[in-house]
Parts: structure tokens; sequence; C-alpha cells
């Protein structure tokens, strides 16, 4: 078989969405792979500036600017919502858990937060629901913010 990426990244993840996350040793990058019929044509989306970056998910990827800020990109590598969050994670059934002030929201696509940051910490969305905790105890939401159940233990300290 031949190669569609070039042996020569320290370590490179699945091809998302047509495109490929690398890290070369220092920071994380991304190569689209174009299919032409046998995945030959491969585009650098920019340098590995990255400290931190996820997989591109629903259109975008989470990256972390070297000042230590989240943001996400898009496909071509420009920012589609600017670096602003403390933390960021995957976009999952249209939203991404994001930190403000020590708290884990949801934003949605445009960097705006669909459900306010009051969590200790907070899980991706999956078919409608998330994993949330707060002061302690762990939550079932939904994507209105609907405590749907609440766990019958406490968190361990």
């Amino acid at each position: 078989g031949n190669y569609v990426i070039p042996p020569k990244y320290k370590h490179a993840w699945t091809i998302c969405e047509g495109i490929g996350r690398y890290f070369d040793g220092y920071s994380y990058g991304y190569i689209k792979v174009e299919a032409d019929g046998n995945y030959n044509k491969i585009t650098k989306l920019g340098q590995a500036i990255y400290p931190i970056a996820g997989d591109f998910s629903e259109g975008l990827a989470y990256v972390q600017e070297p000042a230590g800020l989240f943001g996400y990109i898009d496909k071509s590598g420009n920012y589609a919502i600017s670096p602003k969050f403390a933390y960021a994670s995957s976009f999952s059934d249209g939203l991404a858990v994001a930190q403000k002030d020590n708290l884990f929201g949801y934003i949605d696509k445009h960097g705006n937060f669909q459900i306010q940051p009051e969590y200790d910490f907070a899980s991706d969305f999956s078919n409608g629901v998330a994993t949330v905790w707060k002061s302690g105890f762990m939550y079932f939401i939904n994507k209105q913010n609907k405590k749907i159940y609440q766990a019958s233990f406490q968190q361990i300290k």
C-alpha cells in the first residue's frame, strides 16, 4: 500500500471529516486529505502551532492558541470562533462544552452560550443528554438545561 500521510509526524490521528490531526513533537496541526480516487492530494492547514487541538466534529475543531485560550477553526484553518475560553471540547449534538470564569456551559457554533456557565464540570451531549456536576452532585440535563435526572449519590471529595 501507499502512505496517505507521509510518516514524518510523531503522532497522527484518524481522519475526521476529511481532516487529519498530527503532532510534530512540539505542537498540533492539521492536514486536509481530499479524495481523488487515490487519496493523494494532501494540503497542510498552516503550521503546527497549537499546544492542544481536537479532531474536527460538526465542521469545527477546538484549538488552544499559544497564549492559552481556546477557540474553534473551520476546515480552511481560519477561526470560526475566536479564542476566548479557558477550555473547549468538540461539538456534539450542535453544542460544545466551554469554560468561562472557572465554570462550564455549552456554546453554539457562533460561540454564544446556549447554556450559561454554571457547572463545576460538564460532559458532551449525546442523543440530547449531557452529564453535569454542580456542588458535588451529578445531573443529567437536556439541551434546554432542564435537569432530567439527579444521581442519588454525592461525589466523593
